[in-house]
């Protein structure tokens, strides 16, 4: 089973629960499900999200599951750091459908720059094959041997 979790990542407000246990009533099994709420990537400088219900014998043993109300909320491990201090909720626009999530983390607009956007590896604890090492080191050759300090210029 998952990780129990005492102090929620995400929050539900209670007029969200109210809306979201009405849609959980309408699936096969409604005890058995929890909301899954996880980060799937980032979009305009904002983070993208899923969500859906899933049910809890499914959930991962890494993943965060943790009462708020009635509702089971599932968060993945990998979602748990950018999802800290969120709420769920209905949006303020009165008549507008769908749920907000209002999030005071914000994802690196400069990861992409920086090179912070690589997704994780599958295994680290297996280390790199040969091929891999040897084009490595071919690369590395390449940009000694065609560094030049000064740029070039036509005359």
């Amino acid at each position: 089973m998952s990780d129990v979790v005492v102090e929620p990542v995400l929050r539900v407000t209670d007029t969200a629960l109210s809306k979201i246990l009405e849609l959980k009533a309408a699936e096969d099994d409604p005890d058995a499900v929890g909301l899954r709420v996880g980060v799937t990537g980032v979009h305009n400088g904002e983070f993208t999200y899923e969500l859906s219900f899933e049910p809890l014998a499914e959930a991962a043993d890494d993943d965060l599951v943790y009462p708020q109300g009635v509702l089971e909320v599932i968060v993945p491990a990998a979602s748990a750091d950018d999802l800290d201090g969120a709420t769920l909720d209905l949006p303020a626009t009165a008549g507008q459908g769908g749920l907000v999530i209002r999030n005071p983390n914000r994802p690196d607009p400069m990861a992409g720059v920086w090179g912070l956007g690589h997704p994780p590896v599958v295994d680290p604890h297996i280390p790199l094959g040969r091929g891999r090492v040897l084009v490595g080191w071919v690369a590395f050759a390449v940009f000694v041997l065609t560094f030049a300090p000064v740029p070039f210029s036509f005359h």
